[in-house]
């Protein structure tokens, strides 16, 4: 992603799971560090959307602007909107290769029991 702190794109499920391999890791703090930095442009939406719609608000309030504070509001409330939804990709990608890397591991199977009762330690 680079320094980018805005973008109006949209972003992917399939994006997110490349940057959470490109870690390197399965170290949960690596992979949480690696969507919150991934993330910042799309929460920097919902922030920049919500100050689109209060200064849209204001603006709306004289007569002369009126127009243009409609229409920045209703960019706003997009643009928050679309925040909003590139968030909830994130999460949703994030936990579902939390959850490939469990399964890989093994860990949400449980141990295969001891032939007989007794333990195999040789």
């Amino acid at each position: 992603m680079g320094d980018r702190i805005f973008t109006v794109a949209d972003t992917s499920a399939d994006e997110v799971m490349g940057v959470l391999r490109n870690t390197g890791s399965s170290d949960p703090d690596v992979l949480f560090a690696a969507t919150t930095e991934f993330g910042r442009p799309f929460r920097n939406q919902k922030r920049f959307g919500f100050m689109a719609i209060a200064v849209g608000a204001v603006l709306a309030l004289t007569v002369v602007l009126l127009v243009a504070g409609v229409l920045l509001a209703i960019a706003g409330v997009w643009l928050w909107h679309k925040g909003n939804r590139n968030t909830a990709v994130i999460g949703s990608a994030y936990t579902s290769y939390m959850a490939s890397l469990t399964d890989a591991a093994g860990a949400a199977r449980p141990a295969a029991p001891p032939l007989n009762g007794i333990a195999n330690t040789g």
